[in-house]
């Protein structure tokens, strides 16, 4: 008996992620909501919830590109949308130059005592003066993103690491 060979239907391939920007955008948003869940709890991070709620949103500032990279210390203003970041400058409530800290306690709504706001664990990542830098101030959003995020999910601060990471992306 001969057996019949039967050739496969073949459909045309999906389209793929990458293909399409809308739908990449969508996944990369979806991948950062999980990724969300890995952050530790404001008891782990020694924070209060508030703290840890305006470090999580100045994350998705970073990272929604709601920040721009600003190299001016005063004066700068919001612009298109985005809010100045420079990690020289602690910055204030009128919209001024941000760093990571500033710009928290600017997302609180509220003035809090930089004392109160910083220490131990958060001293590194908001005054990195390990890195052995001419100035912070060459700290653009998207390493800040990266140093951030990595603080939020191990309480460490790796600004050396966030560095790296960022120049691998590019």
């Amino acid at each position: 008996m001969r057996q019949r060979h039967i050739q496969p239907e073949v459909k045309p391939s999906s389209p793929q992620v990458a293909d399409d920007p809308k739908l990449k955008e969508l996944a990369d948003k979806a991948d950062k909501i999980v990724k969300k869940d890995k952050f530790l709890s404001a008891n782990k991070l020694k924070l209060s919830d508030d703290q840890r709620a305006a470090l999580i949103k100045t994350l998705e500032m970073l990272e929604g590109n709601q920040l721009y990279h600003s190299t001016y210390s005063t004066g700068s203003a919001p612009a298109n949308g985005k809010y100045p970041f420079n990690m020289s400058h602690w910055g204030g409530h009128c919209g001024t130059v941000c760093c990571i800290g500033g710009t928290a306690q600017w997302v609180l709504g509220k003035h809090v005592d930089m004392s109160t706001f910083c220490g131990e664990p958060l001293d590194a990542l908001f005054f990195p003066n390990h890195l052995k830098l001419p100035d912070w101030s060459h700290l653009t959003p998207e390493v800040a993103a990266i140093a951030l995020r990595t603080y939020l999910e191990t309480g460490k601060e790796d600004w050396r690491g966030a560095l790296k990471k960022s120049k691998e992306v590019k």
